[in-house]
């Protein structure tokens, strides 16, 4: 793995754009999802930049180095390849990463393509190497999530902290939140109906924090690996093993099954 997924906290964040051409108003676009601030380093404002609901301002070139010195990253969309190397050493020089569009050898990180659902976030990335490949999968990802899903995370969210101290033992906590945004909340957000949510949730919380954990038991489930391809899995079976507490396997099961064990 070549590529480490990460994804920046975005809350009083500074973002500097070098250029104001299409591929910044891409970008730009992008970051404008976000509560970021938008520094555009540009003669002035563009058009474009009025259409977006975001915290951004025009910066000279001299103006710069003040704004990346508290930038969480920079993106280059220059022209030129001068100026755009000459942006990214800017950049490095106040130690923030870089990336620069269709220049892969300037590039600290790459900006995948994005799956947004609220708090709900999925990236793909290809190290640059087929972006068209990664909208693709993106669009594949699209037909799976349901829509409200993001919903379903806010939800989880909010309870967060109750659910912390309600129930102290974290297997405990896990089985319950397994239950509840795979369960009946789950399907009452989906359906849209945020109040059903809200009270199941509650019922739920109830029966999970007076059961005793230790009289618990659990289902044993006999998983098939097959010749070892984890492509030939069924979906119940990569379900099984993604959600199983203990996992026992003989030398025969392939490492790449094996990683899909949590």
């Amino acid at each position: 793995m070549r590529l480490f997924p990460a994804f920046f906290l975005m809350d009083d964040a500074d973002v500097v754009i070098f250029g104001d051409g299409p591929e910044a108003e891409r970008k730009a676009r992008l970051v404008a999802k976000t509560p970021a601030r938008i520094w555009l380093v540009a003669d002035k404002l563009p058009k474009w930049a009025s259409e977006l609901d975001a915290d951004i301002s025009a910066i000279s070139l001299s103006e710069a180095p003040d704004y990346l010195a508290r930038a969480r990253f920079a993106i280059v969309t220059s022209d030129s390849d001068e100026e755009a190397e000459d942006a990214c050493k800017l950049a490095h020089a106040h130690g923030v990463p870089v990336n620069a569009v269709d220049r892969k050898h300037l590039c600290d990180f790459t900006i995948p393509s994005l799956l947004d659902r609220g708090d709900i976030v999925a990236a793909v990335a290809t190290g640059g190497a087929a972006p068209v490949l990664a909208k693709d999968i993106r669009a594949s990802l699209e037909t799976l999530l349901p829509a409200r899903i993001g919903e379903l995370a806010a939800l989880a969210a909010r309870w967060r902290p109750a659910v912390k101290a309600a129930i102290d033992d974290g297997t405990r906590r896990r089985h319950f939140w397994e239950d509840a945004l795979r369960g009946a909340v789950a399907q009452a957000v989906h359906a849209g109906d945020m109040e059903l949510a809200e009270k199941r949730m509650g019922a739920a919380l109830e029966r999970f924090s007076r059961v005793d954990v230790q009289k618990q038991t659990g289902p044993v489930h006999i998983v098939g690996a097959g010749p070892g391809d984890p492509d030939l899995l069924t979906l119940k079976a990569f379900r099984l093993i993604q959600q199983a507490d203990i996992v026992f396997h003989d030398k025969l099961v392939s490492p790449e099954i094996m990683d899909m064990v949590r």
